[in-house]
């Protein structure tokens, strides 16, 4: 992802308009932890999967940065012009993202890089060691000391739960319709475990309305 696409979402998720795609939780008042989901689907015939993130916001709540998580072989950062050398970035990865990836296992990060400017910034301010042309490293067990970091999520909407409901019951409409048309077409296509799937979706579907039920009681 490059940084014009994650300037993009930045600027879109400060408008509210994808909120139905991004899932959050809260690990400091400026920092959150997101998974992303780039399409949804139910609506693109695609397999897709989310892109992790940590977005960063300004004193205001607006969100004026995001580093995407790449796993250990590379971090992706970016901030709005207007908010750079203003220490949002260095105090997000150094107090909260960095000690966060040691404390959820993981023992180094890699960084690449094809400016060398930005290399050694990722040298200078947080850490980091350049082990060739394009890539730096740092050792997070320096952040062994570190205080934990607890995430909080946030409680979802009566509209939210139904969404989830009213989608799940949806996937439970497409394995069975999937299922119909394999056994009307070949017969019953035992080696390919649909009734497995079937079942075990009317399973997972009464417990996901279970678990809210119980939420909701608890509330109450």
């Amino acid at each position: 992802m490059k940084h014009t696409s994650i300037r993009n979402f930045i600027t879109l998720l400060n408008t509210g308009k994808i909120d139905y795609r991004v899932f959050r939780r809260t690990l400091k008042d400026n920092v959150e932890y997101a998974k992303v989901w780039p399409n949804d689907p139910l609506r693109n015939y695609d397999f897709a999967l989310p892109y992790h993130f940590f977005l960063i916001k300004s004193s205001d709540g607006k969100y004026i940065g995001a580093v995407l998580d790449m796993g250990k072989e590379n971090l992706h950062a970016y901030i709005f012009n207007q908010h750079r050398k203003k220490g949002y970035l260095t105090n997000a990865m150094n107090n909260v993202i960095l000690p966060f990836l040691y404390q959820t296992g993981r023992q180094k990060q890699t960084f690449e890089f094809e400016n060398p400017n930005l290399g050694e910034h990722f040298v200078k301010k947080y850490g980091f060691k350049k082990i060739d042309r394009n890539h730096a490293e740092i050792d997070l067990t320096e952040y062994q000391n570190a205080l934990p970091i607890k995430s909080k999520g946030k409680d979802l909407t009566v509209e939210e739960i139904n969404n989830i409901i009213g989608r799940f019951e949806s996937v439970r409409s497409c394995l069975r319709m999937i299922k119909d048309q394999l056994d009307t077409a070949y017969g019953e296509c035992k080696e390919i475990c649909l009734d497995h799937l079937v079942d075990q979706s009317h399973i997972a579907y009464d417990d996901i309305r279970d678990f809210f039920n119980t939420i909701q009681t608890v509330k109450s």
